[in-house]
């Protein structure tokens, strides 16, 4: 650290002149002190810890705790209980700690998948220790669904085939909600109720994503508004959906025609958002007025 050449006043390593009588600081001493800077911050560049000694070093340190309530355990009762517990609490914390270190290339996605995956199976090994497992499937499942659709936007990048390996994934996920909560191999709602409005949703997605696509393609087209208007659109069929499924599916429903009172004011307006989406006139102005 320099000091002044007139006052002796100690000064910063970037001071270039002194804070007390204003002395320029001489051109050697900054650059002196810059060379010495650079050099620190190599040295502390090649000091780095590597991060598979990081992991290795905290896996040790795991070890020793459950290695001690496993001997404790066993000793005392003779065969493994209570540490049973703690064994697989520790697991779980070395994949949520050590495994980021563990990869080559960290990614978030790839990360919080393998959390997700590794919390299912810590609450099925918990649920199955109490048999018979009854709760742990419907929290598993939903962490393995969303882990699922994490992954597909992750390494899929075309849109349509995002939405039909979404639905799949849904669909799959409404099956095995339905099969945990009947004792029989059946499918009876997820199959007769939810996979045509599933399917209903994954085309009007797809169609959606494809006019829009097409629209953007001229300039005179709003394709907010267009994607306004097929929302209303599928929106008010799908109603019509669910009340004919309701009615033809194993609830037996009567058909009272209320589908009719959220399908004709969705056509209404997804007639007028239409009109406006390919009228320049008409989108222009609202789109200044509401600042979209």
């Amino acid at each position: 650290m320099p000091y002044c050449v007139r006052c002796g006043v100690r000064l910063e390593n970037t001071a270039e002149s002194c804070p007390l009588c204003s002395t320029p600081v001489p051109e050697e001493f900054i650059c002196a002190e810059h060379e010495a800077v650079s050099r620190d911050l190599a040295v502390t560049r090649e000091v780095r810890v590597p991060s598979r000694y990081v992991a290795g070093i905290s896996t040790l340190v795991l070890l020793i705790p459950l290695g001690i309530t496993l001997i404790i355990d066993v000793s005392i009762t003779g065969m493994v209980t209570w540490s049973y517990y703690a064994m697989i609490s520790i697991l779980l914390f070395w994949v949520l700690l050590v495994q980021p270190f563990i990869l080559k290339t960290y990614r978030v996605v790839r990360s919080i998948t393998n959390n997700f995956f590794a919390i299912a199976l810590f609450l099925y090994l918990i649920d199955i220790k109490n048999p018979p497992a009854a709760w742990a499937g419907y929290p598993a499942a939903s962490l393995v669904f969303i882990s699922f659709v994490l992954l597909i936007f992750q390494y899929v990048s075309r849109g349509y085939y995002r939405i039909i390996l979404t639905a799949c994934a849904l669909q799959f996920y409404l099956m095995v909600l339905e099969l945990l909560s009947r004792s029989a191999l059946t499918f009876l709602w997820s199959a007769q109720i939810a996979l045509p409005l599933v399917v209903c949703i994954a085309l009007g997605s797809i169609l959606t994503l494809f006019f829009t696509h097409r629209v953007s393609e001229y300039a005179s087209w709003s394709s907010g508004f267009l994607v306004l208007s097929l929302v209303l659109f599928f929106t008010g069929f799908i109603a019509g959906v669910i009340e004919l499924t309701l009615r033809y599916s194993i609830t037996d429903i009567p058909l009272t025609g209320w589908s009719l009172y959220v399908l004709i004011p969705m056509l209404v307006l997804s007639a007028l958002s239409y009109y406006a989406a390919k009228t320049a006139k008409v989108h222009q102005p609202l789109k200044r007025r509401f600042h979209l």
